[in-house]
């Protein structure tokens, strides 16, 4: 296409007579704004109900058309059926794209009334923004972060992209806070385990300590008496006979153990 964009034509008719292009235009936005108000309250109804997770890779056009059935490529003409109703189109250069549209809009629309109507629409400022911020090089939530002219974006997508990018701030706080509370939980359960295995280590040794320690003195015992009966567990009498003959018994403490000589041996022989 070439030089400046001719005038176009708004409805069906070829005129632009206000008793029947503007009464036309009335019905057809009457009828929009009572589709759009029910679809609004539906829309906050499904948005509450599926609200997306958004993260510092959300793409700034997914943000700013949530909910909505724009697309940052459709022509002027998609733009206007979606917004006025299908009786409101421009015939002539209906087909620009929205990019081209929103960078010099008077070029393709002379009716300065209904070119502000345009212009003030909630999704004709989102297009608008996501064009300029494609053209600053900011794509993503994150890019939109260090973005450093957040001023020279309509209020409205600033405002939107600024609460998405709180609300991912906070989200992403929050699942810090959640893996250092699980990080601490994780290494004060690797302390109790380590403890308690040190205890059952120690039990262990302890056990072990005591097991060899009968076993050594029940094996100096079985090497002393090479299997015979133990000589605390002998009579005295006994013990007396078999080492030093019939001479060599007692009288009254004849019933004692020979294991009470070792330890008393004057009580039982006494001089």
């Amino acid at each position: 296409m070439s030089g400046r964009p001719e005038e176009g034509i708004y409805g069906n008719l070829e005129s632009q007579s206000s008793n029947v292009s503007q009464g036309g235009w009335r019905r057809a936005r009457s009828q929009f704004e009572s589709e759009t108000d029910y679809s609004s309250v539906s829309r906050r109804r499904l948005e509450g109900m599926h609200r997306p997770q958004w993260t510092m890779s959300s793409s700034v056009e997914d943000i700013l058309l949530e909910g909505s059935t724009l697309r940052n490529n459709m022509k002027l003409n998609e733009f206007l059926r979606s917004n006025f109703g299908e009786e409101w189109v421009v015939e002539r250069n209906g087909n620009v794209t929205m990019e081209a549209f929103v960078q010099e809009p008077d070029a393709y629309v002379q009716d300065q009334q209904f070119l502000r109507r345009i212009v003030n629409l909630t999704a004709y400022q989102a297009l608008g923004a996501i064009y300029k911020l494609h053209h600053e090089g900011v794509y993503s939530l994150r890019q939109w972060r260090g973005f450093k002219s957040k001023n020279t974006v309509t209020p409205l997508a600033k405002g939107k992209l600024n609460a998405v990018l709180t609300q991912v701030q906070i989200e992403e706080k929050r699942e810090a806070e959640e893996k250092r509370k699980a990080e601490e939980k994780r290494k004060a359960e690797e302390k109790r385990e380590a403890e308690e295995r040190l205890r059952r280590e120690e039990d262990e040794r302890q056990r072990r300590a005591q097991e060899m320690k009968f076993t050594i003195s029940t094996t100096i015992e079985e090497v002393l008496f090479k299997g015979g009966v133990r000589v605390k567990e002998k009579k005295l009498n006994d013990f007396s006979y078999d080492g030093i003959g019939r001479q060599g018994r007692c009288g009254h403490q004849s019933g004692g153990f020979a294991e009470g000589v070792f330890q008393g041996p004057r009580e039982v022989y006494p001089r």
